[in-house]
């Protein structure tokens, strides 16, 4: 059966961030992980809660799940970023870039640090 997150995200828009976390945890136990219920953990630690930390081992594993996703890939990165890890943000970077997958996220953080996308290929 697949994950439903509609609750969760009446949760989230709500303010209820926790709650909506825990929501999705639920739905995970009861119908198994995918890369997006992990990521959406992952995004609500980080953006909403702004803690980079406890977001990190949900980015970890929804890259895992979903080793294609540019946004799980992307999270994982601005975790490490916050958390000052460069050369696995290094290693990141250039695992996704390798997939062939678009980097439109990936653009953006270049650009706004003046970075070069040859550096990651």
């Amino acid at each position: 059966m697949k994950i439903s997150l509609e609750r969760a995200f009446e949760l989230k828009n709500e303010g209820k961030y926790l709650e909506a976390i825990e929501e999705i945890k639920d739905q995970i136990e009861n119908h198994g992980e995918d890369g997006s219920s992990t990521g959406l953990i992952a995004l609500l630690y980080y953006i909403e809660l702004k803690d980079p930390k406890s977001a990190l081992p949900y980015a970890k594993k929804a890259v895992r799940l979903s080793p294609e996703s540019e946004m799980a890939s992307f999270c994982l990165t601005m975790c490490l970023k916050h958390l000052d890890r460069a050369e696995d943000i290094d290693r990141e970077i250039k695992r996704f870039v390798a997939t062939g997958k678009k980097i439109d996220l990936y653009e953006t953080l270049f650009e706004e640090n003046n970075l070069k996308r040859e550096n990651f290929s």
